[in-house]
């Protein structure tokens, strides 16, 4: 009885002395707390290190789960280890572009059921970075009051009186509370940021995709134009050109037809004009040589006729004045004489006849003249009629060609004139041609600043798709490491999820241990009258807190049958 006595007065004063050390000594100092305490206790039989851990650590869960109120509500509607923290998707880069950009959402309301599953949608990155630093700080915390932890078991099984447990489990409770309130609210700050930023930045850079994408397309469409005009100003220039080439092949065509129709035609009245000049000088010279000929042979005939008379008469009488002669030298000479006489007169008649017969010569030779001169006036009349005939014909000659002149120069006139035509739409068409070449020149080097700058925008898009598959690379990487991470962070979770359960479940079969040993003690004071029990002071379940005095704020200690 007096060693119960004594270990009941020693255990007493080291609850005190552990109570005093909890309410003063920081979290660092719990190791050389623990050492003082097991100092101060008496030696016994403790159980493993294990099983110390496993049930400091199912305490330490049911110190800070509240047993009632609003606060246990929102505790499970946001810490729950029963659900898995789903994966989020993040959404491809095609995905973004196609889907519509929707609003920025409100701020959320406090409600950490709500927030924690808007975050876990949106930015899986963040959610696992924030799960884990949580996941770390409560490791922790863990190993930092483990020392704590078990005196507190050691404590909870030894003689310790409630009133300092209720006190060092309140001074526990609201540590733990006070701490895991103010991460929670720094987590759901940092996480509120980062999903407007998330946000903020895909907007941003779906706007400028978008940009993108209608820069491109009015650069495409501005180069359509610029082709289709390009090629409808080569078109018309091809036509025009070959319309004017047209025009002036059928325009020569026809002054050629036209000039081989006057040359036949000049030619067909100059061989007429030949021909019947030709003619008229052959009439005309038939006409003289006959009339010539006819008057020859008249006068040739009639000289020739007249000759032959003298002649014959001559003869006959110089042959009969002979005869005579003759007859008369035979008769005698005195007729002899006579008919010398007669002789010589005879003579003279034929000397007389001879002198006729120059005169007729004298005439022939006369007519010979009257001939010349006739023929020489019919060469002059038949010039004068060739003369007139032939001004006549080149009177018809000239008028021809003065008429063919006119026409020639009317045709030449006209043909000027649609030479200046041509040659005036020629220039105009040169003037367009060469401002469709200056066009064409403006448009190939604004075609070639536009090639440029879609060369220099297509490289910045490539640096740009570099950069951003570079960072989808590195987000997806540090997605999957993140996603990895706290899936194995859930992993350990769901071990201390049933190393808690199993450390539940033995703290609750030692409680049950406890609770019978003190109920057997308790009956064994009763039987002994000398020995007076210690006061023992209850807990007042519906007492105040010192963190408020509402029904929701009431933080009670477990009992035995939860």
């Amino acid at each position: 009885m007096a060693a119960t006595r004594a270990t009941r007065s020693s255990s007493r004063t080291a609850a005190a002395a552990a109570t005093e050390k909890l309410s003063t000594v920081k979290k660092t100092a719990a190791v050389k707390k623990t050492a003082a305490v097991k100092k101060a206790e008496p030696k016994a039989k403790k159980p493993s290190v294990k099983k110390q851990i496993k049930k400091a650590a199912q305490a330490v869960l049911e110190a800070v789960t509240p047993t009632k109120g609003r606060k246990r509500q929102r505790v499970e509607k946001s810490v729950s280890f029963e659900k898995e923290v789903e994966a989020v998707k993040t959404p491809t880069r095609a995905a973004a572009e196609s889907e519509p950009v929707a609003p920025a959402p409100a701020p959320p309301a406090m409600d950490v059921a709500a927030l924690s599953k808007s975050v876990a949608e949106s930015v899986s990155v963040a959610v696992g970075q924030r799960v884990a630093e949580p996941l770390e700080n409560l490791t922790q915390l863990f190993e930092k009051n483990i020392s704590t932890i078990k005196t507190v078991v050691e404590e909870c099984m030894g003689n310790k009186t409630t009133e300092a447990l209720a006190k060092q489990q309140g001074e526990m409770e609201a540590a733990f509370k006070t701490q895991m309130q103010q991460e929670l609210q720094q987590q759901q700050k940092d996480m509120r940021r980062q999903s407007l930023d998330a946000e903020k930045q895909a907007v941003a850079k779906m706007k400028e995709g978008m940009h993108a994408e209608m820069q491109g397309a009015l650069d495409a469409q501005k180069k359509k134009l610029e082709n289709e005009a390009a090629i409808t100003m080569k078109n018309a220039l091809a036509a025009k050109q070959a319309e004017v080439h047209s025009v002036l092949a059928q325009t020569k065509k026809q002054h050629e037809s036209m000039m081989e129709s006057l040359k036949k035609q000049a030619s067909q009245t100059l061989e007429e004009v030949k021909s019947s000049a030709k003619k008229l000088t052959a009439d005309l010279e038939a006409s003289k040589k006959e009339a010539l000929a006819k008057q020859a042979s008249e006068l040739k005939a009639k000289a020739a006729q007249d000759l032959k008379a003298a002649q014959d008469a001559s003869a006959k009488t110089c042959g009969e004045l002979q005869r005579s002669l003759n007859e008369a030298k035979a008769k005698s000479s005195d007729a002899g004489k006579a008919l010398e006489a007669q002789v010589a007169q005879m003579k003279n008649q034929l000397s007389s006849a001879s002198g006729k017969y120059g005169a007729l010569e004298k005439q022939y030779n006369q007519a010979l003249d009257d001939q010349k001169k006739l023929s020489s006036q019919m060469e002059s009349r038949v010039s004068q009629a060739k003369q007139a005939t032939a001004q006549e014909y080149e009177g018809k000659i000239a008028s021809l060609r003065k008429e063919h002149q006119t026409g020639a120069q009317a045709e030449k006139e006209a043909l000027a004139r649609k030479a200046s035509d041509m040659q005036a739409t020629n220039q105009a068409m040169q003037s367009e041609i060469q401002r469709l070449k200056q066009a064409a020149a403006q448009s190939e080097s604004f075609k070639a600043e536009l090639q440029t700058k879609l060369q220099e925008r297509e490289k910045h898009a490539q640096a740009i798709q570099q950069r951003l598959d570079a960072a989808s690379a590195a987000k997806a990487q540090a997605l999957d490491e993140a996603q990895r991470s706290s899936n194995q962070k859930l992993a350990e979770i769901q071990s201390l999820k049933a190393q808690l359960a199993q450390l539940g479940e033995e703290l609750r079969k030692l409680k049950e241990e406890k609770e019978m040993r003190e109920n057997a003690a308790k009956a064994a004071a009763a039987a002994k009258t000398d020995i007076s029990p210690a006061p023992t002071k209850l807990i007042d379940i519906g007492a105040r807190t010192p963190q408020g005095n509402a029904a929701d704020d009431e933080i009670p200690l477990f009992t035995l049958d939860q």
